[in-house]
C-alpha cells in the first residue's frame, strides 16, 4: 500500500510564489541592491524652498555619510544605534530573497514589504501607484497607528508587531501571522532601521541646503551627523515612555446615555467630528485635505507635483474620512483603539488629537474630558452596528 503524501503547508505553497512575484516586480531576488536612492523628493522640494541647488559633490557626499552609517539595503550598519537594533535580526530581513541551507529564511523585507513600500522603504515599490491608500513612506518617521502620545512620538516595537500580525482592514496591508515571532522582529528592526535611516536623511539634507556652502561637505561636520543620529534615536528609545493608559469607564456606565451624549459632542464644534465625517457618520463630509507626505509637497501646484513624479513621488491623492458606519477601522475595532485614536488622533492625517481639558480647569471650559472619550467611543461604536445604519 503505498503511503500517502502529506499536504503541503499553506506556507510551504505560498512562500515560493510570493518570492516569485516579489523577484518579478524587483527586477530578480539573486542579485544584490547596492546602495540606497538618495531621497531626491524631498532634497528637490527643500533646494526649491531655499532656492539654491546643492552641488554634485555634496550630493555624493550626502549619499556616502549616509552608508558609512547606515550600509546598504544588503548589508545595513548600525552605527550609533547601538542596543536599539539587532544586526542578527536585519540579517534575516535584509538583501535577496533566499534560504540557507538549514531552511533558513533570509531577504524577508524585500520579500514580503518592498513591493508596496519599496527597497529604501519610500512607500513608492512597483504595486504603490495601483493602492488607495499608498503605502507608508517610512523615510517621515510618521506612524499613523500607534500607542504613543503625540505625532512626532514614534510607535513602540508592539504596536508595529501588531500591525504586521492583524494588517490594516479596508488596505493593501496584509496579516503575516504565518510568519514567526522571529521574523516578525525581524521586520519591526528593519522597518525602525530604514526610518531612523530616513529621518536622518531628511535632517541632514536640511542641514545641507540651510548650512552648507558651495565648497563645504556634510562630511566636513562629523559631530553634527552624530547628533542628529542620536537626536532621532533618542525619540525612539524614549517612544514606550509615551504609551497612553486608557482608563476603565466609570461605574455605574448607562450606555444609551453614554451613546447620546456622544452623538452632542460628535455633532458639536469642540469634538467636530461631524466636520469630516458628516452627520450620519458616513465619511462624507470635508474632503479636500491631504495627508501630511502629501501636503509637504504643495499638492495644490500641478506644475511643481508633476516634476516630483518624475523624481519618484506618487500622484497627489486626497485624504478619505472613515465611514464609520461599516464598523471597520484601520486602527483597530476594539474599544480601547478607538479611545486612543480619538484621543491622540492620527499622526500624519487630518485627524486631530481632542482638546482635552486639563485639570484645574474652569468650569466654562468646554474641551473634553476622559469620560467625554469614552462618549465619543460608545457613539462611533453605535454607527458601526445596524441601529446606527439605520438613522
Amino acid at each position: 500500500m503505498t503511503a500517502a503524501k502529506p499536504i503541503p503547508s499553506i506556507r510551504s505553497i505560498a512562500r515560493p510564489l510570493a518570492t516569485a512575484a516579489v523577484c518579478i516586480l524587483l527586477g530578480g531576488c539573486g542579485g544584490s541592491t547596492e546602495h540606497f536612492a538618495v531621497n531626491r523628493v524631498y532634497l528637490q522640494s527643500q533646494e526649491w524652498a531655499a532656492k539654491i541647488e546643492l552641488t554634485e559633490a555634496q550630493r555624493q557626499d550626502l549619499q556616502d555619510v549616509l552608508e558609512q552609517h547606515f550600509g546598504t539595503p544588503d548589508a545595513p550598519a548600525t552605527a550609533g544605534l547601538d542596543g536599539m537594533l539587532d544586526p542578527a535580526l536585519l540579517k534575516l530581513a535584509a538583501g535577496p530573497v533566499f534560504s540557507d541551507q538549514q531552511g533558513t529564511p533570509f531577504g524577508l523585507y524585500r520579500e514580503h514589504c518592498a513591493h508596496c513600500h519599496g527597497v529604501t522603504g519610500d512607500g513608492a515599490g512597483p504595486t504603490a501607484v495601483f493602492l488607495s491608500p499608498y503605502p507608508r513612506d517610512f523615510r517621515r518617521g510618521t506612524f499613523k497607528f500607534k500607542s504613543t502620545l503625540g505625532p512626532a512620538t514614534p510607535p513602540t516595537d508592539e504596536d508595529l508587531l501588531r500591525t504586521l500580525r492583524e494588517g490594516i482592514p479596508e488596505t493593501a496591508m496584509p496579516a503575516y501571522g504565518l510568519l514567526t515571532d522571529q521574523e516578525l522582529e525581524s521586520l519591526v528592526d528593519y522597518v525602525k532601521y530604514l526610518t531612523i535611516r530616513g529621518q536622518v536623511e531628511r535632517s541632514l539634507i536640511e542641514f545641507a541646503v540651510d548650512e552648507l556652502d558651495p565648497e563645504d561637505r556634510i562630511s566636513d561636520f562629523p559631530e553634527d551627523v552624530e547628533d542628529t543620529i542620536r537626536f532621532v534615536a533618542r525619540r525612539w528609545e524614549q517612544a514606550p515612555d509615551q504609551v497612553v493608559q486608557v482608563p476603565p469607564k466609570p461605574e455605574p456606565w448607562d450606555l444609551q446615555v453614554s451613546i447620546e451624549r456622544g452623538r452632542d459632542l460628535f455633532l458639536g464644534d469642540v469634538a467636530n467630528c461631524v466636520k469630516c465625517h458628516g452627520p450620519e457618520g458616513r465619511g462624507d463630509g470635508e474632503t479636500v485635505d491631504y495627508d501630511d507626505w502629501t501636503r509637504e509637497l504643495d499638492p495644490e501646484n500641478a506644475e511643481t507635483w508633476s516634476q516630483y513624479v518624475r523624481l519618484g513621488a506618487l500622484t497627489p491623492t486626497r485624504s478619505r474620512p472613515r465611514n464609520l458606519q461599516r464598523g471597520i477601522y484601520h486602527g483597530g475595532g476594539r474599544e480601547e483603539d478607538l479611545y486612543v485614536r480619538i484621543l491622540c488622533g492620527i499622526a500624519g492625517t487630518p485627524m486631530p488629537a481632542a482638546p482635552m481639558k486639563p485639570e484645574g480647569a474652569d468650569l466654562g471650559d468646554r474641551r473634553l474630558t476622559t469620560d467625554d472619550i469614552w462618549h465619543l467611543v460608545d457613539f462611533v461604536n453605535y454607527l458601526g452596528t445596524d441601529r446606527g445604519e439605520a438613522n
